[in-house]
């Protein structure tokens, strides 16, 4: 695995950055053409923000994880309890384990890493701990339906949000020397070695 050091970096991409993307995609289209009509379609990239700590925690249908990031990005964050919510920077950002591990099988170097990841979920914190993360932010307008982009499932139900949002597609990672250090165990434990 190379190692390579790198420095947070915003791009602005082509369209409206407040513009609501609502992509639905089937089976048939590539992770990689998702990229590019999410692009096209307004979404804002984030390229290689360091990762300081991840966490995870079990949902009912999911396990949701969280990245302390080492530089802000836009998000919505709330206020008065979680009553109001308003555009702003933060530093911690939310996905998915389906996610995540998603963005392993795209990546020729990390592909093998996906099913190992969704049945130790807390190894995340060790390879995924100061890797650097690539983001498409797609902004969603409260009261619009939008369903996962990357989703295999042609019959996901549309998630509608009471509030505008942000959110964060992973949609790549380059591992830290420590991250690169496990993999390299965790290869080995897979192998039996």
């Amino acid at each position: 695995m190379s190692k390579t050091n790198v420095m947070p970096v915003e791009q602005e991409v082509q369209g409206n950055e407040s513009q609501n993307v609502n992509v639905v995609e089937t089976n048939n289209v590539s992770y990689q053409n998702v990229i590019k009509k999410l692009i096209a379609a307004g979404c804002k990239k984030i390229s290689q923000v360091k990762i300081k700590n991840v966490n995870f925690t079990e949902k009912d249908n999911y396990t949701m994880v969280s990245f302390t990031l080492g530089s802000p990005i836009r998000g919505f964050v709330s206020e008065d309890n979680g009553a109001t919510y308003v555009e702003g920077m933060t530093k911690v950002m939310f996905t998915s384990l389906y996610a995540i591990t998603g963005a392993f099988k795209e990546d020729e170097n990390l592909g093998w890493m996906a099913n190992a990841i969704l049945e130790k979920p807390q190894a995340l914190n060790l390879i995924l701990n100061g890797a650097s993360i690539d983001i498409l932010q797609q902004f969603v307008k409260a009261g619009d339906e939008v369903k996962n982009p990357f989703s295999s499932n042609e019959n996901a139900e549309p998630v509608v949000y009471d509030h505008d949002v942000i959110i964060n597609h992973v949609i790549g990672f380059k591992l830290g020397p420590v991250g690169e250090k496990m993999a390299d165990k965790l290869a080995d434990k897979l192998l039996g070695f």
